[in-house]
């Protein structure tokens, strides 16, 4: 019987093709490794980029234990990123957030470090936020420590508010964080004697400020003042033209401070003052 070269040939050859179209596919899928894909419900694939449908969650049934765990010798354990690049003022929104944390009643996001606990950046335009901080009822930003919060850069902390709302609040007081003795609500400081500490635009109210009236026939007048101590320093204008007629002293006391006139005046008097400790 003869043998058929032809047919022989013919089948070396769709082999040699089979086996080079396998080390084509081979060598194409070690060359990107890093575009893997599990499949929708499969298990999730170690160092390559895992992508789906549907969100991919990981729990843990114990309460004292962590759910998921990113560890880094010198880089950046868990890294959140959303490729949506739409502006947008809208905060909360969890579809343009590179990490969205929300808990019942505990902190969203806790971070313990020797450097900084949070770190936000942003440089890609002069509206852009490195932290915002936003709630419809609590508080957005709470900062507790030796410097609760700290602002550096053209505007170190900006506070923005609606009418009848606060931009900026500072409090000593034992709502939200912890009372403390002779603490400062809000500090100002200027480095040098060139540079201003405070600098305010637009109207401006003191709690410790305000009008009293001195009577007909009367030179004087005491009144009660929470906070005020001997060491007050108590600036008082007249605010009704008497002739003749200006503040000799403003004297403060424990609780109260006193305001003399230089005589008795002929009609009712009004005096403004403020209270500076």
């Amino acid at each position: 019987m003869a043998v058929d070269r032809n047919a022989f040939k013919s089948r070396r050859s769709v082999l040699a093709a089979a086996l080079g179209g396998l080390g084509a596919l081979l060598a194409g899928a070690l060359g990107r490794a890093d575009e893997a894909e599990a499949a929708q419900g499969g298990n999730a694939l170690i160092g390559v980029a895992n992508t789906g449908t549907a969100e991919t969650s990981f729990e843990n049934t114990d309460g004292g234990e962590v759910s998921l765990k990113g560890i880094q010798a010198s880089g950046i354990g868990v890294k959140g990123q959303s490729t949506d690049s739409t502006p947008s003022m809208f905060v909360g929104t969890s579809h343009r957030n590179g990490v969205f944390a929300t808990v019942g009643s505990e902190s969203g996001v806790f971070a313990n470090t020797d450097e900084a606990g949070v770190y936000g950046f942003a440089d890609l335009s002069d509206s852009s936020v490195g932290v915002v901080g936003h709630t419809n009822q609590g508080w957005g930003v709470i900062g507790i420590g030796a410097a609760g919060v700290a602002g550096f850069g053209a505007w170190g902390v900006f506070g923005s508010a609606d009418t009848d709302q606060i931009g900026v609040y500072g409090n000593t007081g034992a709502s939200p964080a912890p009372s403390v003795a002779g603490g400062i609500g809000v500090l100002a400081r200027a480095e040098s004697s060139s540079q201003l500490a405070l600098s305010v635009v637009g109207r401006s109210q003191f709690s410790q400020s305000g009008r009293l009236t001195i009577l007909s026939g009367k030179s004087s007048r005491t009144v009660s003042k929470p906070g005020v101590t001997p060491t007050s320093w108590i600036i008082a204008t007249p605010q009704t033209n008497r002739s003749g007629v200006f503040v000799q002293a403003a004297v403060p006391g424990n609780g109260a401070f006193t305001v003399y006139l230089n005589k008795a005046v002929s009609g009712n008097t009004v005096v403004g003052y403020l209270i500076i400790n």
